[in-house]
């Protein structure tokens, strides 16, 4: 089983044109079973919702930002922590997070679902199947 053991952050990027990305570039230490290894992992925050890798309460509960650049680090690093590992699908060590699915992938699901739904329903329509 692998977990992240440590995350360095190597750039934070911002994007203050017209687009405003936010790309963050993070080396993710990794330990598999004792073997330990260090991969390079890129994110483009401005994609991101929480809601991706975390519940509604669980964002509530983390947003604490106590009106200055230290706690507002911490509580970004924590977020960045949690998608980098909702991306890998590995646990974090010394963290309570355990990555589930992300909701964007069970919403692709089910609106596959629904057009195969859709293209059986055409069938029966006209005919066929």
């Amino acid at each position: 089983m692998s977990i992240i053991t440590g995350i360095k952050f190597m750039s934070l990027e911002f994007d203050f044109g017209n687009s405003g990305n936010i790309d963050a570039q993070v080396f993710v230490e990794i330990d598999s079973d004792g073997e330990r290894q260090t991969i390079e992992h890129k994110l483009q925050l401005h994609e991101v919702s929480f809601l991706d890798f975390l519940t509604k309460e669980q964002v509530n509960n983390e947003l604490q930002i106590d009106g200055n650049f230290s706690s507002l680090s911490q509580t970004l690093r924590k977020f960045i922590t949690y998608k980098v590992a909702s991306d890998l699908g590995f646990e974090v060590a010394g963290i309570n997070f355990t990555p589930a699915e992300p909701l964007r992938n069970r919403i692709e699901s089910l609106q596959t679902s629904q057009a195969e739904q859709d293209t059986i329903i055409m069938k029966l329509l006209l005919g066929g199947a």
